[in-house]
């Protein structure tokens, strides 16, 4: 129905967005399950053996881009904080499966249409990205977690995306920051409770975070300098992953950081 951009598509898309009701343990469960449909529906041959030629399946021309901008508003709508209250609209237990849908979306999604939402998408970005490597929850998303480093990597590193990042840099961009940092070293930290030995966190992850840092190093200079010890810090321990492409990431990251500590 998305790739025929039919209305019962809106029918279902405002079902899955809908994220009501209490947060008892069968919604918990099933709520990543329908954000995880959002990728599904948006993803290459997500249609099943039924979209195809010799099935007469059909599928509409920028069809991912006008689902992804039309569907966005209204998850997002469940992440703002209400103009009254100044609080979320939506239950706090039911922010990670609107933030997964988020994401679901839009790594699939064409990256100019991504970045056009840039100013909707980046406040949420740095808790979408520690939602998704939280192992504690059924949130926790391999593919959905390498798909927002991605995006962030893209915000980073396309001057559309960097542009609209720098407007919200004084705001969101140490938050964003401090998520790679996590992402970046975790398979080299050991404490109780780290994200250490996830097998979320896979080696292009880690990797795509430290270069992703590397290129946060052209946001505005009062907004990194302050971040700079903390991206030492992680560059440092990612230096002892195991992974040699990822220590390679490690070494160039703790280079672009301590050029900029020069600076002053």
């Amino acid at each position: 129905m998305t790739r025929r951009f039919t209305p019962l598509c809106f029918r279902s898309r405002r079902g899955v967005t809908a994220g009501g009701g209490p947060p008892s343990p069968p919604w918990r469960w099933g709520a990543p399950g329908a954000a995880r449909a959002f990728g599904v529906a948006m993803s290459p041959g997500g249609g099943g053996p039924g979209l195809t030629r010799e099935c007469h399946g059909s599928e509409k021309k920028l069809f991912r881009q006008r689902f992804f901008t039309q569907t966005v508003p209204a998850v997002m709508a469940a992440l703002k904080p209400s103009s009254r209250s100044g609080q979320a609209t939506t239950n706090p237990d039911h922010r990670p499966a609107h933030l997964s849908a988020l994401v679901h979306l839009a790594r699939h999604a064409p990256i100019s249409a991504v970045l056009q939402s840039g100013d909707s998408i980046l406040p949420v970005l740095a808790e979408a990205i520690n939602a998704l490597a939280d192992q504690s929850t059924p949130f926790a998303d391999k593919d959905a977690l390498a798909g927002s480093i991605t995006m962030t990597a893209a915000f980073l590193s396309d001057p559309r995306g960097r542009d609209t990042l720098a407007l919200h840099a004084e705001e969101h961009a140490g938050a964003i920051i401090g998520a790679l940092c996590r992402i970046g070293s975790s398979a080299a930290r050991k404490p109780p409770g780290s994200l250490a030995g996830s097998p979320t966190l896979s080696l292009v992850v880690r990797e795509t975070a430290l270069d992703a840092l590397v290129a946060a190093t052209s946001l505005p200079f009062s907004v990194v300098y302050p971040q700079r010890r903390a991206v030492e810090r992680a560059s440092v321990a990612a230096l002892d992953d195991p992974k040699r492409v990822v220590r390679f990431a490690a070494a160039r990251c703790r280079e672009a950081w301590l050029l900029l500590g020069k600076q002053t």
